[in-house]
C-alpha cells in the first residue's frame, strides 16, 4: 500500500457513521463482559478467597478437614480450572491416609463448572480481541476526536452495567438462593448440581455464603474497574476538547 492509499483508506473509514456506531455499540457491550469474566477469573484463582471462606464459615468445622488439607482440596480446584485434565481427582487425608475426597456425581458437576470456566475464558479473550480493534481503529483513524465517541460509549455502557448490577443486587437481596439455582439452570444441561448438603464435601467445603461473598466481590471489582477507565478516557476526553474546541460527530 501506498501512503496515499493508507491516508485514503483511513478518511474512508472515520467518515462511516454507521460503522463507528455499531463498533460503539458493540465495544460497549464487550467492555463490561471483558471485567466481569476477568474479575471472575481473577477471583476463582485466589488462595485468599478461599482462606477467607475457612476462616468466616467455619469450614475445618464443618468437614472435621484441618486447613492443611482444605488448602490442598482448594489448591487442586484452582489446578484443575488450569490445567488439562478431565476430571477432578483431589486426595485428602482425614488422619488414616489419602482417601478421595469428592464422590462421582460432584466430579461429574465439576467437570461442567470446569467447560462454563473456558466458555468464561473464551468471552474474556473475545471481548479483549474486539476492544482492542475498536480501539486500535479508532485511534488509528480519528486520533484525537476518537475520544469523544470513546466517552459516549462508556457513558452508555456504564449506565448499561449500572442497571444490570442493580438488577441482579435486587433480585439477590430478595432472595439470593433463587438467583443462584436460577444462574445453575441457565448454565449447566443436567441436575448434577442438584447435591445432597449433608454428604457432599463440594457444598460443605464451599457453602452458599461463599458464593454470595464472591459474587459481591465480582461485583465491586467490575464498579470500581469502570471508575477508574471512565476517569481516565473523560481526561483524553477533555484534553481532546481542548485541542478541538468545536468537538466532532461520530
Amino acid at each position: 500500500m501506498t501512503p496515499n492509499t493508507i491516508m485514503a483508506l483511513r478518511a474512508r473509514l472515520r467518515d462511516i457513521t454507521v460503522l463507528w456506531a455499531a463498533g460503539a455499540i458493540l465495544a460497549g457491550i464487550a467492555l463490561p463482559l471483558f471485567l466481569i469474566t476477568g474479575n471472575v477469573r481473577v477471583i476463582t484463582n485466589s488462595s485468599w478467597l478461599y482462606e477467607y471462606d475457612f476462616n468466616r464459615y467455619n469450614i475445618e468445622r464443618r468437614t472435621g478437614l484441618p486447613r492443611e488439607e482444605l488448602r490442598r482440596a482448594s489448591d487442586d480446584i484452582v489446578d484443575y480450572f488450569n490445567n488439562d485434565e478431565e476430571f477432578l481427582a483431589t486426595l485428602v487425608n482425614f488422619g488414616n491416609g489419602d482417601t478421595p475426597l469428592y464422590k462421582q456425581r460432584e466430579i461429574l458437576h465439576m467437570k461442567d463448572v470446569k467447560d462454563l470456566m473456558l466458555l468464561v475464558n473464551n468471552v474474556e479473550r473475545g471481548a479483549i480481541v474486539l476492544l482492542l480493534f475498536f480501539l486500535i481503529t479508532g485511534a488509528w483513524t480519528r486520533g484525537w476526536q476518537f475520544t469523544g465517541l470513546l466517552r459516549r460509549m462508556m457513558i452508555a455502557s456504564g449506565i448499561g452495567t449500572l442497571i444490570v448490577v442493580a438488577a441482579v443486587g435486587i433480585a439477590t437481596a430478595i432472595s439470593f438462593d433463587a438467583v443462584f439455582t436460577q444462574f445453575h439452570v441457565i448454565s449447566f444441561a443436567n441436575d448434577l448440581w442438584l447435591l445432597d448438603p449433608v454428604n457432599s464435601y463440594l457444598l460443605r467445603i464451599f457453602p452458599e455464603g461463599f458464593f454470595l461473598d464472591a459474587t459481591l466481590m465480582i461485583a465491586g471489582m467490575t464498579v470500581i474497574e469502570f471508575a477508574v477507565l471512565f476517569g481516565v478516557v473523560w481526561g483524553f476526553a477533555r484534553r481532546a476538547d481542548n485541542r478541538t474546541p468545536t468537538g466532532e460527530t461520530v
